[in-house]
């Protein structure tokens, strides 16, 4: 992937991840449909509409697992125009390579596929993405409901959710990551040299970062 998408990744991460949390703990174990005449994506049990939700979507595009590629939903025909929009926006408004490049190379190793829907998201200020799998790869629908608005973050779950980020994908600067998300979030934080203050009502976390600016560890004081 190339430093243009990198740099744009690192910005969004935390703040995508967290989206994601949040959307799993919204739809539960639901099963999953797509209606691309209807442009929505239904999450539930089929006869049981009380417990069916359903969210607009956009396409983002799809990740085949045999080629190991990524195409975007403005260069597939057999996706309507007019759910193709997102995508078209972000291959004609941002300046990121891959973005305008029809189809190319990924690493499911890395998780790029996730990597590239957290990194859209982020650009289009969007609530979640899912990954909808098919046999041979997966189709990635871009979500805005206000039913997934995220509450503001307190200390707990920001000692929480940063690891979880740099288990789960490839984060190449994690203080970067890490101070991104406060900025999104306008948190103020002190930094001396390795280490990141953040205090939020009466608890507090400290934030280590090593010569790599990889995290190595954190302490946290929560007081109700």
């Amino acid at each position: 992937m190339s430093p243009e998408f990198e740099s744009s990744f690192l910005y969004y991460a935390a703040l995508s991840f967290d989206k994601q949390l949040n959307m799993a703990n919204v739809i539960g174990e639901r099963g999953w449909s797509a209606d691309l005449d209807a442009g929505t994506l239904a999450f539930g049990e089929q006869g049981s509409p009380d417990s069916v939700l359903e969210f607009d979507i956009q396409v983002l595009g799809s990740a085949a697992e045999g080629s190991a590629t990524w195409m975007w939903a403005w260069a597939n025909p057999s996706i309507p125009d007019n759910l193709s929009l997102a995508s078209t926006l972000l291959r004609d408004k941002v300046a990121i390579p891959e973005f305008a490049t029809q189809e190319f190379p990924i690493n499911f190793d890395s998780a790029d596929e996730h990597r590239i829907a957290m990194t859209c998201g982020g650009y289009l200020n969007a609530d979640a993405y899912y990954r909808g799998p098919f046999p041979g790869g997966a189709a990635f629908f871009l979500i805005r409901d206000p039913r997934l608005q995220l509450a503001a973050p307190d200390i707990i779950h920001i000692s929480t959710l940063f690891p979880q980020l740099i288990s789960a994908l490839s984060v190449s600067d994690h203080r970067a990551a890490f101070m991104n998300y406060l900025e999104r979030w306008q948190i103020q934080a002190q930094v001396e040299g390795d280490e990141v203050r953040v205090a939020i009502a009466n608890s507090s976390l400290t934030a280590h970062f090593d010569g790599q600016n990889r995290l190595s560890n954190m302490e946290v004081n929560a007081r109700p």
